[in-house]
């Protein structure tokens, strides 16, 4: 009675294991244990097939750590909440028309997607603040699509990583110039705090095309045209999803 209690016992401890089983022979088998005595041991691979194995010819037995966490860590991903937020801040060096480099900064709220065709791809939108100083001509409200693509260094997706990102959009002027078309690109690296959360660091070029009224004096006649240039931001982005 105590054996069949005590076979029951590592049945449930053992159950919810992934281990990898490696015989004399050099062969090695990946499943859960279902049973083990001191003379048999049942094990139950990922596809359903059962193998009954005498203990005289299992060599070792170890938890298999990668296969159980990659697991978990999609099971995790894929129940998890499908949309994410993020919140981007960078600050730098601006470059507005018809001045020197100068300071910097922008803001963002972005909205979309987590997982994009089976990868843990960021799509959506935003909308933010960008401004050089002390310029007040300078300063635009951005609406772009966003896009960030990370690329891990390990088999999980889910695991830190490089970060590439890139938005396209339409910037309104807050005073002075006519509203353009902006974009931006980064590259930075992601450090992933869970599934779900992300700190990403990295470094972002973003424009912003204007246009504003120039006028020209030709033989006492004042002439108004508009003059195109573009508003340059490069330096640091920190975001948070979540």
């Amino acid at each position: 009675m105590k054996r069949l209690l005590f076979i029951a016992c590592l049945l449930i401890t053992l159950s919810a294991q992934a281990e990898r089983i490696t015989l004399r022979s050099g062969k090695q088998l990946r499943g859960t244990i279902l049973v083990q005595t001191e003379s048999v041991m049942v094990i139950q691979t990922p596809s359903g097939q059962r193998y009954q194995l005498p203990m005289d010819e299992v060599l070792s037995i170890e938890q298999d750590r990668v296969e159980t966490d990659s697991v978990q860590t999609h099971a995790v991903g894929a129940s998890g909440r499908p949309i994410a937020f993020r919140i981007a801040v960078s600050g730098g060096a601006g470059l507005s028309p018809n001045t020197s480099a100068r300071g910097a900064m922008m803001g963002e709220l972005q909205l979309g997607s987590r997982h994009i065709a089976g990868f843990p791809i960021f799509l959506g939108g935003s909308i933010g603040y960008m401004g050089c100083f002390p310029n007040p001509t300078s300063q635009f409200i951005p609406l772009q699509a966003i896009v960030a693509l990370p690329i891990p260094l390990h088999s999980s997706e889910w695991q830190n990583g490089v970060e590439l990102g890139a938005s396209m959009g339409y910037a309104f002027a807050l005073k002075g110039n006519d509203s353009g078309m902006t974009g931006s690109v980064s590259i930075g690296y992601r450090f992933c705090l869970s599934p779900q959360t992300a700190v990403v660091l990295s470094g972002v070029a973003q424009f912003a095309q204007t246009s504003h009224e120039q006028n020209e004096t030709i033989d006492g006649i004042v002439y108004t045209h508009s003059v195109g240039s573009t508003v340059w931001l490069t330096g640091a982005r920190i975001s948070l999803q979540f």
